[in-house]
């Protein structure tokens, strides 16, 4: 009689490898899962590091008193507010369809300090969409406003709020640049002052001029 219900010791070897076999390409597969996933959050960060919201490109123009933007929207929501910080602007202009103010632009009576300029979308439809771009601009009134990276704010109209660092803005003359120039034009003036003592001295050590011969007072 044949013995069915047992199986061969070569036979059970075998089943036992292929058992072991296939539990390795699970763990295999399983690990190939986890690594594919960690690469995804390491890559997510990086790729909204490069895509950012808003774009700003632009700063101060080649005459020094007027300064233009080109303001860009990567983001899903159109953007209905901007914030501009200044100094000593005199002028802001905002795109059209937009509302906007100002404080502390230059004039008689307002006090002589940093203010910021606000546009805001009359409308949603007004707003700057995905892919599309918007031109602000700024004149600048004073001979003391440096071009100088600053901070810009957007909103968009979900509510969420993005900044663009590194924007070149009109800003005060830094302490360490009038110091500066205020010890440059002292010693100008020491200069000045030191060279006209010179030549006055020198005036009055020089002899007094000799009559001619032949002259009345030779006779």
């Amino acid at each position: 009689m044949e013995d069915v219900g047992h199986e061969a010791p070569g036979e059970r070897g075998d089943i036992v490898q292929v058992r072991n076999q296939e539990r390795m390409r699970r763990r295999i597969h399983g690990l190939r899962s986890l690594a594919m996933i960690g690469c995804g959050l390491l890559v997510l960060p990086a790729t909204a590091a490069a895509e950012p919201r808003v774009t700003v490109e632009g700063g101060v123009e080649v005459d020094g008193n007027n300064y233009s933007w080109t303001v860009t929207n990567h983001h899903d929501s159109p953007i209905v507010y901007a914030e501009f910080p200044h100094y000593g602007a005199s002028l802001f202009f905002a795109p059209a369809g937009w509302s906007h103010e100002s404080t502390f632009l230059v004039n008689v009576g307002v006090a002589d300090q940093p203010g910021v300029c606000r546009a805001t979308a009359e409308t949603r439809a007004t707003g700057i969409f995905r892919g599309d771009s918007a031109k602000f601009g700024m004149k600048v009134g004073s001979a003391k406003a440096r071009p100088t990276p600053g901070t810009v704010r957007f909103r968009f109209d979900d509510g969420q709020e993005f900044e663009v660092i590194g924007v070149e803005l009109p800003q005060p003359q830094p302490r360490s640049e009038a110091f500066v120039s205020l010890i440059s034009l002292s010693l100008i003036f020491g200069i000045v002052v030191l060279v006209q003592v010179f030549r006055s001295r020198r005036k009055r050590g020089q002899p007094a001029t000799q009559a001619p011969a032949g002259s009345d007072d030779a006779e």
